[in-house]
């Protein structure tokens, strides 16, 4: 009636301010301008919220053509778009589907409460997107509404509420703590938009008790002394929670702002805080913090209903602010609240560190997801020693272990063999260690110190013994030189490494092999002062082609030892020629 009664009148010319609604199925007669602004606002899933939020995007070029139609409906009429034809064909076609950008909470709840949560038994234009619907399952379950897929008692009661469900969950726990009116209250301000304004320049004010303060009275007050009152949206918001007090039989209880805290725990499990360095952290572990000159007193901990990573644009460049989390509205709590609603989720844990006196310290501490509620040092047993170690070991390698140059040695012997042998050897390889350290090093630690242990035979545990026998046939930890001298094979390199004088190589005629004859050592050929001479790992080529020449460098240098003209038949020894003659 009053629309029509504005539009009665038509001897002087109107402007009509409309929102998007305007391009769905509105007709009035005499309208023949549009002036398009090209913006939509529209309902879109934030993550921080955990809830749709409003926000301002550019409308589509569907969206455009379908306002253009709101004049010349019924007589010819004109559009002036507010935007570039250059922008108009740089938007989307269309605009996004509703079920792919809302928030699918609501939509698992009204299907919960339709007896079934499986997509497929509904006919669905559209599916909702996949990892919102199933973090949507995760909530309900969390929140006790569902109870592996189907309503619980508690979900049957509140699905009854126009709430979102963290908001509705809120009120039917809260009328257990006989707190429904002051939970009604805040959840028709979370509902509709802050009733407070501050002026960014001058500071912001997100504490939840002041919102609810603003309801005390008989009446809305005109002026409050902690912010401008959004006169409309408190209306609102009395409206709101006037029906839902009415609906759920709620009558005669007092606001309590100081309880803000705790209710707002009970909408937002995930939601609660703690001071961390200038800002603090979330209990899922995200980190946000205050805008600038905010007048909300730090506590230990709040419970955060609002989040926000948006500022104006002169705000940012005013404040120099990066895209952040910012708290927007919150309430602070203690920890009795968080132990008194969360005793059964805060797990307790054991964290070993060093002190700034090397010392080893068990910290125990009662956490709450990321958050630590307590915590209290007392010093390291033995058992914290040993589980210290193993800690260092997962998270820094093996070198926690100051493993010696020969058990270093050995761990290449061994993972050789498994990379020519799979089948017959299993893998020493550092990340298979680590993995399997309960087995091979753990049962030594109990009988002995670190410190006394030796390596080599404790890595050497994790093979049978008879395959053992059958490792050091294949890969010998030495070779026996001509000489009788056992010289050490180095796995460290590869091929394989045997050093050895040159003399003490004479009679021996092909290069040595291991790993069944699948890999041939190459042989470092050393001169009387061990230094080198030629390196090969084929010995009949080095006799024929290059010792001739290297006899003939080194003969007169190292005069004392034997350089025979045919060193296939002479007798190798590391002595000189004076001590082989006695």
């Amino acid at each position: 009636n009053q629309q029509r009664e504005a539009m009665a009148n038509c001897e002087l010319r109107k402007i009509i301010l409309a929102t998007d609604i305007a391009k769905t199925s509105v007709t009035l007669a005499g309208v023949t301008v549009v002036i398009d602004s090209g913006l939509e606002r529209l309902a879109q899933y934030d993550p921080r919220q955990a809830m749709d939020e409003l926000i301002t995007v550019k409308a589509s070029q569907a969206s455009c053509i379908q306002r253009t139609g709101r004049a010349g409906r019924v007589q010819a009429g004109s559009c002036y778009r507010l935007f570039s034809e250059e922008d108009f064909n740089s938007r989307p076609q269309f605009s996004k589907k509703a079920m792919q950008l809302s928030d699918s909470a609501q939509l698992a709840l009204n299907f919960a409460a339709w007896g079934s949560l499986n997509l497929n038994d509904y006919f669905l234009l559209d599916q909702p997107e996949p990892r919102r619907w199933q973090s949507s399952l995760e909530l309900l379950e969390q929140l006790n509404i569902t109870h592996e897929n189907t309503l619980t008692p508690h979900g049957k009661s509140l699905s009854q509420l126009p709430l979102h469900p963290r908001l509705a969950h809120m009120i039917i726990k809260a009328m257990d703590l006989n707190l429904g009116a002051t939970a009604c209250w805040l959840a028709a301000i979370l509902s509709e938009s802050d009733p407070l304004h501050y002026d960014f320049a001058q500071g912001n004010n997100s504490d939840l008790e002041i919102r609810l303060q603003l309801f005390m009275g008989s009446s809305l007050p005109s002026h409050f002394e902690h912010g401008q009152v959004r006169k409309k949206i408190a209306q609102r918001i009395q409206k709101l929670s006037h029906k839902l007090q009415k609906k759920l039989n709620i009558k005669n209880e007092k606001i309590e702002p100081h309880k803000a805290g705790l209710l707002i725990m009970l909408a937002y499990p995930d939601r609660i805080a703690k001071k961390r360095g200038g800002g603090y952290r979330l209990r899922n572990g995200q980190g946000c913090e205050f805008l600038p000159q905010e007048y909300l007193k730090e506590t230990e901990f709040l419970a955060v209903a609002h989040l926000t990573s948006s500022l104006s644009n002169s705000n940012k460049q005013q404040q120099g602010l990066s895209k952040k989390s910012f708290i927007r509205l919150a309430a602070s709590i203690d920890i009795n609240d968080i132990q008194l609603l969360f005793s059964d989720q805060i797990s307790q844990h054991n964290v070993l560190s060093k002190s700034p006196q090397n010392q080893l310290i068990n910290c125990e501490q009662n956490k709450l997801g990321a958050l630590i509620l307590s915590e209290k040092d007392k010093p390291a047993s033995a058992g914290d020693k040993q589980a210290y170690l193993l800690q260092q070991i997962q998270e820094n390698g093996l070198s926690e272990l100051k493993l010696s140059e020969t058990v270093l040695h050995e761990l290449q012997r061994l993972q050789l063999a498994h990379t020519l042998f799979p089948n017959n050897y299993p893998a020493f390889d550092e990340r298979t260690l680590i993995d399997d350290i309960n087995n091979w090093l753990v049962p030594f630690l109990q009988t002995g110190a670190l410190a006394k242990l030796d390596f080599k035979q404790v890595l050497l545990s994790r093979i049978e013994w008879q395959t053992l026998q059958q490792l050091n046939n294949d890969f010998p930890r030495d070779f026996t030189l001509p000489t009788g001298r056992a010289a050490s094979i180095d796995y460290r390199q590869s091929p394989p490494v045997v050093r050895a004088k040159l003399q003490e190589c004479f009679g021996l005629l092909q290069s040595p092999t291991v790993a069944k004859g699948k890999i041939t050592l190459n042989l470092h050929l050393l001169s009387p002062a061990q230094k080198p001479l030629a390196m090969t790992h084929d010995l009949a080529f080095f006799w024929q082609e290059a010792y001739p020449q290297v006899r003939k460098e080194n003969r007169g240098r190292y005069a004392k030892h034997p350089w025979p003209e045919d060193p296939l038949t002479a007798v190798a020894s590391h002595k000189t020629k004076k001590a082989m003659d006695r």
